[in-house]
């Protein structure tokens, strides 16, 4: 397109003077210079604005314009004077032609820097970039050979045919064309890359595909896109709803996998629950043959625990713990025979004569139980009644396998008649109940049972059912008929209900005080206040109601009544009584057993001592040779503290003088006096002193007189000392041992008057020491642990009591006080031991290792010498006490049952 406007012209040439162009002054020459990233599109000129046909603000000053080009050409001279503003020239501008030929000069100009640009883009191999400038040119100069020459020779590297050179705004257009057909191919691909994954069933690929080639139509909306945006929306809407349907059934389909592996998986799991189950049966039964029977009850149990409504598994349950008991009695038996053998050795060597807890002689115990009073509880037994219960608990019921179909009681009982030729019958009052409650008999007996067992079972399954031999036939009825006449007996349950004494431990653990031993606890032990029953009389009533058949006890004609002296009157079925008396039994066994605790303090102490001094001092005096030299500017305490003031018969007093050890005279004027003591103001050990060992002296009698003395001692000490105490004490029940020292002392003076004179009353109170162990011990009820409530007191008195001297107001004799120290060891604890078991309840040491030096600052310091003016001393003590306690339990048919 040509530049046939003259503003446009203008716009152009400032862009190429200002953009590319070097501009000097009048008067200089020409700069070379290029044109550079200078772009017309849509009439705007980079570098300048073009409004209103005018160049706004642009001046051109006179000078002479050189464009230059690749090879340095230099291009037209232009001058240009006055402004260019408005589309108007400055005055005096030229008019007509000389408008055209400034116009032609301007066209010439920009098409000469075009072809200098094309070229050196075509030297640096940007041909591209080199088309595009001549393309510019070739509008400013359609016939311009040189620019269509050097279009062809570009279009010849670039492969393109040789022909007449488009314009540049048709090469634009062809572009723009050349990139729609691409976009239109590329929604066409994509449209058709859809379809081929909607028939590959990939439907979430194919939605992709199409929302891609959606978001392209939207960006060129402006573009003419035909029938496409209809099928990709209409394709997209069919990928959608085809992929959620095929993700639902995905879905379905993993859900039906996983319903399936649950189902399987929990078949499998009840299928190993069973097989396990039955094997720890089978175990169970081969355990229980070997009467291994707490093994038997544990499997039971665990199969028990697995498949509650297994009836196989509750009843080898509660067979195997019946048997475990009785066996577990004769190992207890057994354990306990060897435990009073190794007791017996214990108490030998720690020399205690008495080493029986409870002695029992059995023709005496014999004695006892014929002296028992026993009332008649049973009515007389007919012999041919008696005969059919002893069958009835000797016949064997063989193995049975009872189900729904053939479970009628009435079918059971007809089919026990045959097997074991008992006679049984059911009472119309035992067949309403049946049919009203719908009974049946469902059970699996791998094992065969006693008939006495098997009829247990059947009546259990009712509330109200039960059974009993009369008439020579057992009778299947209710309870009321079951029972048979009521009896009436009286039972004594004194040793159950009995209020037994809690005794309550002496006070060792302070020193008394003003209270003169009135607090609650008395300082020598005594018994508490609150008394407690092995079962209150309520509670008695309750537990036997509740043990034997609650429901019984609420029918007509039957009696339980509590009377205040410890008796219990009971009107009831013979059986009944039985029941009672088994449970009272069992109560007795617990409430009659008592536990019997050995315990030992153990004491053990390891002492050492060492202390070795040398003091120059106790010069002269009596008996000793020597001058008498006292250091007479000194005292021994008071204000100067110097010595012990012990020397030659000293008696200590503070006031006095000490004495030297090292003194010399000239007989001139003056002497020369000198002591040197190492000692300490408190003792080197608590448990050991300094006396004794070594004591040497050594005196030097010349011009200078010495008198040395060394002290030399080392003590050790090893002790164990065992403090051993039995006690036995009842169930439940808080019982103590104590050995005890009672110690008299002055605590006090009471000041009387008497006559104007003062008399001083010594308040005399007891301080006890010892050992004290407060016990209650709880036996479990399997008889295999018993848990302690211990309290072991551990009190040392220290002796000689310390003593303190002093006045008493109004009197001017002194007084001497006593201040007991007391070292108390208490432990509290809670602890759980098998019967015959030790557990030790108390670790107590105590470590003690002092070193200590005294010494003259200096002379001690000195070579070989040094030896002279220190005392040294060492003392490592350690005391170790341990609380070890022996419980088991003590029973009197135990000792009887052996």
């Amino acid at each position: 397109m040509a530049l046939d406007h003259s503003r446009l012209l203008a716009a152009s040439l400032t862009v190429a003077l200002f953009g590319g162009v070097s501009c000097s002054t009048a008067g200089n020459s020409a700069a070379d210079g290029n044109v550079a990233d200078g772009n017309v599109a849509g009439g705007s000129v980079a570098g300048g604005s073009v409004a209103g046909g005018s160049v706004a603000g642009g001046s051109v000053g006179a000078g002479s314009v050189g464009a230059g080009s690749a090879g340095d050409r230099p291009g037209p001279d232009l001058v240009l004077r006055g402004d260019i503003a408005n589309d108007r020239l400055p005055a005096g501008a030229p008019q007509g032609q000389d408008q055209r030929n400034l116009d032609q000069q301007r066209r010439e100009a920009l098409v000469a820097k075009y072809l200098d640009n094309a070229k050196a883009l075509r030297l640096g191999g940007k041909l591209e970039a080199a088309k595009f400038e001549l393309m510019k040119a070739h509008d400013l100069a359609p016939a311009n050979q040189e620019v269509a020459n050097l279009i062809n020779a570009i279009n010849a590297d670039l492969g393109l045919p040789s022909g007449d050179a488009a314009s540049f705004d048709e090469q634009q257009m062809k572009l723009a064309h050349i990139q729609l057909d691409r976009r239109r191919a590329a929604v066409t691909q994509l449209l058709q890359d859809a379809r081929g994954k909607m028939e590959a069933k990939d439907f979430a690929g194919a939605a992709e595909d199409l929302r891609h080639a959606e978001l392209d139509i939207t960006t060129a909306s402006s573009m003419d896109w035909g029938d496409l945006p209809k099928q990709v929306q209409a394709l997209k809407t069919e990928a959608e709803t085809k992929r959620t349907e095929q993700v639902r059934a995905q879905n379905a389909d993993v859900a039906q996998r996983l319903a399936a592996r649950l189902r399987e998986e929990n078949e499998a799991t009840v299928a190993r629950r069973r097989a396990q189950v039955e094997h720890w049966l089978q175990q169970a039964q081969l355990a229980f043959q070997s009467k291994r029977f707490q093994y038997a009850a544990d499997l039971a149990l665990k199969a028990e625990q697995t498949e509650p409504n297994n009836a196989l598994a509750v009843d080898l349950h509660n067979a195997a713990l019946k048997a475990a008991r009785d066996d577990i009695a004769d190992t207890y038996y057994n354990e306990k025979s060897r435990e009073l053998r190794n007791m017996l050795e214990a108490m030998e060597e720690l020399k205690v004569p008495q080493t029986d807890v409870l002695r029992v002689d059995p023709e005496t115990w014999e004695k006892a139980l014929r002296r028992l009073h026993t009332a008649a509880t049973e009515a007389p037994v007919d012999p041919a009644n008696q005969a059919v219960l002893d069958k009835v608990r000797t016949t064997e019921v063989g193995k049975l396998n009872l189900t729904e179909e053939n479970g009628a009681y009435a079918d059971v009982v007809k089919l026990l008649q045959q097997t074991t030729s008992v006679p049984i019958i059911i009472t119309p009052e035992a067949r309403e109940l049946i049919t009203g409650e719908n009974l049946k008999l469902t059970i699996e007996l791998v094992n065969s049972i006693t008939l006495e067992n098997f009829l247990n079972h059947m009546t259990g399954r009712s509330q109200n059912l039960a059974w009993t031999v009369r008439n020579g036939v057992v009778v299947i009825g209710n309870k009321a008929q079951a029972a048979g006449a009521n009896v009436l007996h009286t039972y004594d349950v004194r040793d159950l209900v009995f209020k037994r004494t809690q005794f309550l431990p002496p006070r060792i653990r302070d020193i008394p005080g003003e209270d003169g031993g009135k607090s609650e606890t008395p300082r020598t032990g005594g018994e508490s206040e609150d008394k407690i029953a092995f079962v209150e009389m309520d509670a008695l009533q309750t537990n036997i109601k509740e043990a034997t058949d609650l429901k019984y006890w609420e029918g007509e004609g039957v009696q339980l009544k509590p009377e205040d002296n410890g008796y219990l009157v009971i009107n009831c079925s013979s059986e009944m009584h039985r029941r009672v008396e088994g449970v009272l039994g069992d109560m007795r066994r617990f409430a009659t057993s008592a536990v019997t605790i050995d315990s030992k303090f153990l004491t053990v102490t390891r002492n050492f001592l060492q202390q070795v001094g040398f003091d120059f001092r106790g010069l002269g005096g009596s008996g000793n040779k020597g001058t008498v030299a006292p250091l007479d500017d000194l005292t021994n305490g008071l204000q100067n503290n110097a010595s012990q003031g012990l020397d030659n018969g000293g008696t200590g007093d503070p006031a006095a003088n000490p004495l030297a050890g090292a003194f010399f005279n000239d007989g001139r004027d003056g002497d020369i006096r000198g002591r040197t003591e190492n000692f300490f103001g408190t003792p080197l050990g608590r448990s050991l002193n300094t006396n004794g060992g070594l004591t040497a002296g050594w005196s030097i009698l010349d011009n200078i007189e010495l008198n040395s003395i060394l002290r030399a001692v080392e003590k050790q000490e090893d002790a164990e000392v065992v403090n051993s105490q039995i006690l036995s004490v009842m169930d439940n029940e808080r019982g103590h041992v104590a050995v005890v020292n009672q110690t008299a002392y002055i605590r006090d003076f009471d000041v009387e008057v008497a006559q104007a004179s003062f008399i001083a009353d010594p308040k005399v109170d007891v301080i006890q020491d010892g050992v004290v162990l407060d016990v209650k011990p709880v036996i479990q009820q399997d008889r295999k642990y018993i848990i302690l409530d211990l309290a072991p007191t551990v009190a040392e008195l220290t002796r000689p009591i310390p003593t303190f001297t002093t006045s008493l107001a109004g009197s001017t004799l002194p007084v001497t006080l006593q201040l007991p120290n007391l070292t108390v060891t208490n432990f509290q604890t809670t602890a759980k031991v098998p019967d015959g078991g030790t557990v030790l309840i108390g670790g107590l040491r105590q470590s003690l290792n002092k070193e200590r030096r005294a010494e003259i600052p200096v002379l001690a310091q000195l070579p070989l010498i040094s030896f002279l003016f220190k005392e040294e001393g060492t003392a490592d003590e350690n005391k170790s006490l341990m609380v070890m306690v022996r419980a088991w339990i003590t029973d009197v048919r135990d000792l009887l049952a052996k």
